[in-house]
This record gives structure tokens, sequence and C-alpha cells, in this order.
């Protein structure tokens, strides 16, 4: 089955709550869109490289603001990647490409390998021949390698014609800071067959078992609690007991790290001698699943903490903008942390409407953030009913929805 090409969705754009951003400046960066009037090209048949861009020639795009150069010291593809930069009296930089003949993202979403001086959420916009804009984020720290990422949808400008975009643009608010982005691989992503999303719970918190288990159960909806194997039993953390009633109700026993916090303050050494202990007591004691996920405390890691958790889990999980389509790179899949109810309800209409593959995060479950993840479960067994999401596992995700 293909996805429809009309995209016709409506609502508020979430980067402030879900990757980082805040909201002026999301907004700020769509303002100077103008329509002009084209006639209708035909699209190109899919090429057999999918590879969009590979910044090879960056005289195919036009600098609005900021700056563009290429550095031949920084490349996933090719020999250069291309170096956007703000200076202080710029709001931000913003690049875009005009294609030769309209492109077709019926079936797919962007994903783009970049890397950051400081934390910040790029933006993708894809416009159509009438102006109409879907926008897509991805969320990066400040020194992280430059590896491909899955960008999420945050926001629709009008209703965007997917079967027929005009040109793209690559922008990041700028403020009153001074910043670089290094962007290479531009590629589409494939999209799915029907919305997909996973469901998952941080830092082993007690209220996973007695909160979020009785109500999955309802639905028959599996879900991961990520452990951190040293709190274990602690005070308010879910004991052993918990974790094997849990596994034996369908769940994913994912790990943590031993502690929970930070990795990237300690050294190398230290951090994967944190991951592997956790992967060893996991295993030691009954819970290392075929596909045991990793997801990084806080959302933070670096270079050394990428590759530790790459040599020994096949998945892990970030922060950042779900409502993406298959997973670029398995060790960096993005996800929402506490969805508010009206923010988790857009996700899963966005989610179903693109077929697209959205994780959904949450960590204590107490007061509004329970009143949410209800509402935003019943809300997705609703969908499911109409056949328009599924709920899957991590081990699923590995084996049919890695691009």
């Amino acid at each position: 089955m293909k996805r429809r090409a009309y995209l016709a969705v409506a609502g508020a754009g979430l980067a402030g709550c879900l990757g980082g951003d805040d909201s002026e400046a999301a907004s700020n960066e769509t303002e100077t869109e103008t329509e002009t009037e084209t006639e209708t090209p035909t699209p190109d048949p899919t090429p057999e490289d999918p590879l969009l861009e590979d910044f090879s020639d960056l005289s195919r795009w036009s600098v609005e603001e900021g700056s563009l150069t290429a550095d031949e010291d920084r490349a996933t593809v090719g020999e250069q990647s291309a170096l956007l930069s703000a200076d202080s009296s710029e709001d931000r930089v913003q690049i875009k490409r005009t294609f030769d003949s309209v492109e077709n993202f019926t079936d797919a979403l962007p994903a783009l390998a970049v890397t950051a001086d400081t934390d910040m959420s790029p933006l993708i916009q894809l416009t159509d021949i009438d102006g109409d804009r879907l926008l897509l984020r991805t969320a990066v720290g400040a020194g992280q390698p430059l590896v491909a990422r899955d960008f999420g949808v945050v926001d629709t400008i009008g209703s965007p014609d997917l079967s027929a975009i005009d040109h793209i643009k690559l922008s990041v608010w700028a403020g009153d800071r001074e910043l670089q982005l290094w962007c290479d691989e531009l590629r589409p992503v494939s999209r799915l067959e029907t919305g997909t999303v996973l469901l998952q719970f941080d830092y082993g918190t007690e209220s996973t078992y007695t909160d979020a288990l009785p109500i999955l159960e309802e639905h028959g909806y599996p879900a991961t609690t990520f452990v951190p194997t040293a709190r274990v039993g602690a005070d308010g953390r879910l004991e052993e007991d918990h974790l094997e009633t849990l596994q034996d109700a369908g769940w994913t026993i994912g790990s943590q790290g031993t502690r929970g916090s930070d990795l990237t303050d300690r050294s190398d050494r230290d951090q994967r001698a944190e991951i592997e202990t956790a992967s060893e007591w996991l295993a030691d004691n009954g819970f290392g699943a075929e596909t045991v996920p990793f997801a990084y405390p806080l959302g933070r890691f670096n270079e050394a903490t990428l590759e530790a958790v790459s040599d020994i889990h096949d998945l892990a999980f970030t922060g950042g903008y779900p409502v993406c389509g298959e997973i670029t790179n398995p060790h960096l899949c993005p996800r929402a942390t506490n969805p508010s109810a009206s923010e988790g309800r857009q996700l899963l209409e966005w989610t179903a409407e693109l077929g697209a593959l959205t994780v959904l995060t949450y960590n204590d479950l107490e007061g509004d953030s329970l009143s949410a993840f209800e509402t935003t479960v019943d809300h997705l067994a609703d969908l499911e009913g109409e056949g328009r999401l599924e709920v899957i596992d991590p081990e699923a995700l590995v084996e049919s929805y890695l691009h």
C-alpha cells in the first residue's frame, strides 16, 4: 500500500516542548516564505541512488541568511560537507535548493547527517509548488559526531502536496549567538505502510509497574522500561521481581547504564565500563533478550558514548523529534519525552497520517504526567482500532523498520 500523496494535517508546532528550541524561534524561522506562481512540472522517476545531496557542489544552494562554505575535513560521503555559519548580527542561517524538477516525497521523509558547535535543533522545510510546507527537525548536541540523523515532523504550513516538492531549505535559529552547523548526506528515507508507535519508560521508576503496566495491559500493548541497573530495588525504583513481571507481560527490559546519570562527564574508559557492566547485569539476571536497547541518560552522548553503545547494543534512543521514516541510524532513534496530552495526540495524528514511526517516552508517572499518558494511550487505542496505527517492540523495530 502506498501512502497518500496529499497531506492535510493541521497542528501547532511542538519544537519547544519536544526538542529544545523555543517556539518563537521556530515561528521566526518560517516567516519569510513567499508564494510564487509556477506551472506544475512532471515529477522525475525515483532515482536508483536515493541520495538527494552530497554537498559536493554548493552552487546548487542559495544563501538566504548567514554563510555557506565547504569543509573538506568533515564528510560522511564524498569529499566535503556543507558548513553553515551565523555570526552574532544574524538571527539565523538558512540555505535553499530549488530542484530541477519537482521531487516526490509521497513515500519518504528526509534524513541528514549533521553536527554542530553548540546545542541546536536544525530545521528542514519541504515546500511544494504552491508554497505550502512540511517542517521537520532534529536535536543536535555540541560537539557530537557528524552522523546521519532522522528528522521528525514538527509542523505544517498549509496543506503540502508531498508529491510535488519544489524546493528544500535548511536552517537553524541563531538569535544573538554565533554558531556553526555541518551538513552532509541528505537522503529520502522510506515511510511505513502503517503508522507505528513504541512506548517507553526511563530510569526504572516504580510507577512503571504500578501505573503504566495496568493501563497498557488493558490494550495488550508492549512497552520498554530502561533501568539503571545499580538502582534496581532502591527506594521508588523497580525491583527485580517487578522486572520479571514486566518481561512476562511482553515488555522489553532495556539499559540506561548502571546509574542513569550523564555519561559524557566521564572518561571514555569509564563510559564503556558502565555500559558494559549494565549489559552484563541484565544478561546475568535473565533480562538479556535478543534485542536489548539502550537509552542515553538525559539524552546526552558524545563520540565515545556512541561508539561504546554501538559496540554493545543493536538499538539506542535519544531525545529529539519523532514522527520520522524508517530509522536511518539505529543508535540515535529520536523520541518525544513526557509529551502532554495535546502533544501526544498531535504526534499520533501525524504518525497515522504520514505512515511514520514515533517513540513516546515517559519518566515518573505522577500527577499531570499520568493523566497525559492515559489520555494519549486512549487516543492511540482509537487510532489502532481504526487500523491507522500499530504498536511494536524494539525487536520488531530492528527486524522491520531500519532503513
